[in-house]
């Protein structure tokens, strides 16, 4: 969530699986699955592998806690990266985080990127994903 406060996006993947390294490089059947969500060129997510998610699902502790979503257009499981902000409601709490700054930041610099046809294409478009997120 701090990189989109500065209109940074990213995309990645989390996968289970064996890897193995040298100096210079990383390799293996965990690298390569995590790699395929990454090279999607997809919406700006962090994808997670099936296996991924049986084992946040298996773990009592986040248990309701949203960690993770299906994405709206593909259903494929991705980490839910705003949860902080969706659903915040700005009443305050004894020791709670305020976010209401962060959260009007961010929706501004979505509605904004969304809409701006200055923007390359392949950029508004994953803009567009998050809006509607």
């Amino acid at each position: 969530m701090n990189l989109i406060q500065y209109a940074v996006l990213l995309r990645g993947g989390v996968a289970v699986g064996r890897v193995s390294h040298e100096s210079h490089i990383l390799f293996g059947m965990g690298i390569n699955r995590a790699y395929q969500f990454e090279k999607s060129g997809g919406p700006p997510r962090i994808g997670l592998d099936a296996e991924v998610v049986s084992d946040i699902n298996s773990y009592p502790f986040f248990n309701n806690s949203a960690v993770w979503m299906a994405d709206l257009r593909s259903g494929d499981p991705m980490l839910h990266t705003l949860r902080q902000v969706e659903y915040y409601d700005a009443v305050p709490r004894s020791g709670g985080i305020v976010w209401d700054r962060t959260a009007r930041h961010i929706a501004h610099l979505i509605k904004a990127n969304a809409g701006d046809p200055d923007l390359p294409e392949g950029a508004r478009i994953k803009w567009i994903w998050l809006q509607e997120y």
